[in-house]
């Protein structure tokens, strides 16, 4: 069994996804399978691009909540 998103990338890119590698999600919908929405990383960039988001989403989530505080 391998899962579409790695066959979709795997036909795309002419190669298998090498070993340590994972397939991100760029809208972070994960059922979206689209060619233009997945992107091979290594395992250890791919745990900075998701940590990174993570912190953007709570200055996000911060910022939104002392918008609501000063309504």
């Amino acid at each position: 069994y391998v899962s579409e998103h790695i066959l979709v990338w795997e036909e795309i890119n002419g190669k298998p996804l090498p070993k340590g590698w994972v397939i991100h999600h760029l809208n972070g919908i994960r059922g979206d399978n689209r060619p233009q929405n997945l992107v091979g990383l290594p395992v250890r960039k791919h745990s900075l691009v998701i940590g990174a988001l993570k912190k953007r989403i709570q200055e996000l989530e911060g910022f939104l909540s002392n918008q609501n505080q000063l309504l």
